[in-house]
């Protein structure tokens, strides 16, 4: 019925959240569905518009049912699925901000491919919502960061001094023995230089900070788990 003539083109909001979680649970695997179908949820997944109702319950139920489904992360429109996560980091329940998690883990996102605005929205989330999380939220979260996780080098990157100097200290051509070509040449050079140095260094912040953001989250992670009393974990 959904793939038919007679349904709208796309699905928006409850919708397709309702189809692909209900898809889910009737243990429904991606590519089993048919190409047709695949077609319709794709189609309506890349509408920018698609969460436009911007309700935790649509966005995270949607990326656990898909991850559930074995869908790909590569085959999903992964720029318009992180933006509507990010939309709602602030309002995102303990549950959600869970199933989002293991949703971006298990359809195979990792930590280093994703935006660097949903890695400052899960660490946001998470900050948020561990201090109440319930037991099996914990260990949701304790099973899927490490998935997510799994490619991610942990070791905090610095830039050296001497990267820093050389930003300001790149030596000037000469020109008194140098052709105009040469100076030129000189010039393009100790420009290219500056840039690939600029670039370098804003690439080692960005990953700093991304570490940085990982090892907080662990930290708070293992702080919860502490405070649990052990016997309120079953054997799974």
């Amino acid at each position: 019925v959904i793939a038919g003539k007679n349904t709208p083109n796309k699905l928006r909001d409850q919708e397709i959240s309702n189809t692909i979680y209900g898809l889910c649970l009737m243990q429904a695997s991606w590519m089993s569905l048919g190409d047709e179908m695949r077609a319709v949820l794709l189609r309506s997944l890349r509408d920018e518009m698609v969460f436009a109702d911007d309700l935790p319950q649509h966005i995270a139920n949607t990326l656990w049912a898909l991850a559930k489904m074995d869908a790909a992360w590569g085959e999903m429109p992964t720029a318009i699925l992180e933006d509507a996560f990010r939309r709602c980091t602030d309002h995102l329940a303990s549950q959600e901000v869970a199933n989002g998690l293991y949703g971006f883990a298990v359809l195979d996102a990792s930590w280093d491919t994703l935006e660097e605005a949903t890695q400052i929205s899960l660490h946001a989330a998470l900050t948020r919502t561990i201090p109440t999380m319930a037991v099996q939220e914990i260990s949701n979260v304790m099973y899927t960061l490490p998935i997510l996780t799994f490619d991610t080098d942990y070791s905090v990157p610095y830039s050296t001094d001497s990267d820093v100097n050389n930003i300001t200290n790149t030596s000037k051509p000469t020109k008194s023995k140098a052709t105009k070509k040469s100076i030129t040449v000189a010039t393009n050079a100790s420009i290219d230089s500056k840039n690939s140095t600029v670039n370098n260094n804003e690439a080692t912040s960005r990953k700093r900070h991304s570490t940085e953001l990982l090892w907080d989250i662990h930290r708070l992670l293992i702080s919860r788990f502490l405070q649990i009393d052990p016997a309120h974990y079953n054997p799974e």
